[in-house]
């Protein structure tokens, strides 16, 4: 079925599956993109004509690009979804790749390309509420907003949404949802900062203005211990996920 042709992949692979739409003249009718983004050569507008589906760990070193690129998708109205979830640069587990397959066939009925099932729309609509509902339960607001909001972007077509929109209504008004959007807009201003400062002290050891000798006052600029220390920090799993990447 040409009208259904996908691709995916990991990493590198990730990357690789967008050049591949590319290369063949935008074959593909979706792309499950796992811990990366686009090929480097290519911006948001070269894949406008497919369903781009991203999966990305909140410790991933590739998650600030992922999460850059998200407002870059929606500018260029490429239809996208996001998965996150916990863990490093890996492949999400068996049960959230399953998800992802699922949105692209729910996308197909949506472009007509798969023949509408009521009866399996209307069970992966609980399975997702239940998800959104979880997270809220465990005072993840950011994680149940995302869920809610994907409820209404898979299923307000087909299905009576508005338990999903109370949902994400309700969270988004919550204290603690916005405390999270200040917080992380404030680790992502800090991650590129560090990322700033790591590249200038690696161009100054190359260029010998900073000696081997010196490795001690490095790791002291680049702050190494402390974000050694937020890594293992339990209190807020958000603040040591920064640290990580």
């Amino acid at each position: 079925d040409k009208a259904r042709l996908y691709g995916s992949g990991f990493s590198g692979g990730a990357r690789g599956a967008t050049r591949l739409h590319y290369m063949t003249q935008k074959s593909l009718a979706g792309i499950i993109a796992c811990g990366a983004g686009l090929d480097v050569r290519l911006k948001p507008e070269h894949i406008n004509t497919l369903y781009f589906i991203v999966t990305i760990s909140y410790r991933d070193f590739n998650y600030k690009e992922m999460m850059k690129l998200e407002p870059q998708l929606a500018q260029n109205k490429v239809e996208n979804a996001y998965l996150l979830f916990k863990g490093f640069h890996r492949w999400p587990d068996a049960a959230d790749c399953t998800r992802t397959v699922e949105w692209l066939d729910i996308h197909a009925m949506k472009k007509k390309t798969r023949a509408t099932d009521k009866t399996l729309l209307e069970s992966l609509y609980k399975k997702e509420l239940q998800l959104a509902t979880q997270l809220e339960k465990e005072h993840r607001p950011d994680g149940a907003a995302r869920g809610y909001q994907l409820c209404l972007h898979l299923f307000k077509p087909f299905l009576d949404t508005a338990e999903a929109q109370s949902g994400y209504d309700r969270v988004i008004k919550e204290k603690k949802y916005k405390k999270f959007l200040d917080k992380e807009a404030k680790r992502n201003k800090e991650e590129w900062e560090y990322i700033a400062r790591f590249a200038r002290a690696a161009q100054e050891m190359k260029t010998g203005k900073i000696s081997r000798r010196s490795l001690s006052h490095f790791k002291k600029y680049m702050g190494l211990a402390y974000l050694r220390d937020k890594s293992g920090q339990k209190k807020d799993d958000y603040d040591a996920a920064w640290a990580v990447r």
